[in-house]
């Protein structure tokens, strides 16, 4: 997850020098852009980090299927 902040982050600072260049207000842009990056990429990390990998999903589908259960799907 705090990968997915870092990325965020950054990406928001860059994205707020380009609206600071155009506004004249650098700090206050970079600084808005990397918080609001920072909290999208908390989102981001969160839902991502609340699915199953792979390997749970194959053997929670294999553990149903002998039960008698047919997987539709993953949200």
């Amino acid at each position: 997850m705090a990968k997915h902040i870092g990325w965020g982050a950054a990406t928001g600072a860059a994205i707020g020098a380009v609206v600071g260049a155009i506004t004249g207000n650098f700090t206050s842009a970079i600084e808005s852009g990397a918080a609001a990056g920072g909290a999208g990429g908390a989102i981001s990390g969160a839902a991502e980090a609340s699915s199953p990998d792979a390997v749970v999903r194959a053997y929670t589908d294999r553990c149903l299927a002998k039960r008698g259960y047919e997987v539709l799907g993953w949200r």
